[in-house]
């Protein structure tokens, strides 16, 4: 039914939700940083302490790891702590540093091969290979005042994003018949949605893509509210024998932090 404004009762509900969602975005931003300190596991516990099934798995936590650091949780929290633990890992390493922006190099191709705009891809690629440049040598407090900078936020989440979108859609063996299960035509429509979305969370897909365009052997702890021990996944699979992880992530049901092994 329409108003006599000429809008649809679905059109007004739309547009509370997107003001709603709007709101809180804002509130996350004015509330979280980009990437927090590290914080004892302990604390999970404590943010948990009305929930006993997840109490087995945080004393799993506790005891394997020295620290966790969150990320604001607006639906690139993935690939924000991704790329902390990444930065993290190569800052101290000049040859580590100049791989990345030689992969950086190959995603623009790849972006340009499949038709994406050239000022916008150059723009998104220009700024990332900036920050990998300024990380180079700083202290762990100095990255985190670099990548605490909003349009520095922006631009290494998004073109991490990019680097996921490029992989998948040069890989269409592997991502097709996922994408296409997901009610998909191809692709390139799942990636435009689901992967370069400002806000849209990753899923299985978007961290298998990522990680193998980076090979960075990166293992996700699993915190829910199962039987059993904390459970985790090695991504790429090819590195799952690796005793030592690059990057090692914290899953809690819709979020992702950043953890650090003892």
């Amino acid at each position: 039914m329409s108003t006599d404004e000429g809008w649809s009762r679905d059109d007004v509900s739309d547009f509370a939700i997107a003001d709603q969602m709007s709101a809180i975005r804002d509130e996350i931003k004015a509330t979280q940083k980009e990437v927090g300190d590290v914080e004892d596991p302990k604390v999970l516990m404590e943010e948990y302490k009305d929930n006993t099934n997840f109490h087995h798995k945080i004393q799993n936590i506790i005891d394997r790891y020295g620290g966790v650091r969150r990320s604001r949780g607006d639906g690139s929290c993935f690939y924000r702590s991704f790329v902390f633990g990444y930065f993290e890992r190569i800052k101290d390493k000049p040859d580590e540093i100049a791989k990345a922006v030689t992969h950086a190099g190959e995603v623009k191709t790849l972006l340009f091969e499949k038709g994406y705009p050239e000022f916008t891809v150059s723009d998104f690629h220009e700024n990332y290979v900036d920050v990998l440049n300024e990380i180079a040598g700083v202290s762990t407090a100095e990255l985190e005042t670099i990548l605490r900078d909003a349009g520095n936020d922006q631009y290494t989440v998004y073109f991490a994003r990019l680097v996921t979108s490029a992989y998948m859609q040069s890989h269409p063996d592997e991502f097709l018949a996922f994408c296409m299960a997901m009610g998909h035509a191809d692709i390139q429509s799942y990636c435009k949605s689901q992967v370069e979305g400002a806000y849209v969370d990753a899923d299985q897909l978007q961290i298998t893509a990522l990680t193998n365009s980076f090979q960075v052997h990166t293992r996700i702890a699993y915190l829910d509210g199962s039987s059993g021990d904390l459970n985790h996944h090695d991504f790429p699979e090819d590195k799952a024998s690796a005793a030592v992880a690059e990057v090692c992530l914290l899953y809690r049901p819709g979020h992702y932090d950043l953890l650090y092994p003892k």
